[in-house]
């Protein structure tokens, strides 16, 4: 078993662990992110719903590098199904 975010997963049955990070918020995934190394690098004067797309799927994209499993995200949506 392996720790994450939000509690433990199963190993993939292959003597591997798995990390999973499941998608709840956008302020969830900047925090989260931002703990494992992330940077935000966006100027407050500037910001914008543009900005905060991009910084999210930046944010998503840094988690997934890290070797997280992302679940309850698709296209910028959080759909309510987390087994999906």
């Amino acid at each position: 078993m392996v720790k994450t975010n939000r509690g433990f997963a199963p190993s993939n049955g292959r003597n591997e662990m798995t990390k999973i990070f499941k998608y709840e918020s956008y302020g969830e995934t900047l925090e989260f992110a931002e703990s494992i190394g992330f940077q935000d690098s966006c100027n407050e004067e500037d910001w914008n719903e543009a900005i905060a797309d991009g910084l999210e799927e930046s944010a998503i994209d840094f988690i997934k590098a890290q070797g997280y499993k992302i679940r309850g995200y698709d296209l910028g949506f959080a759909p309510l199904n987390w087994e999906k």
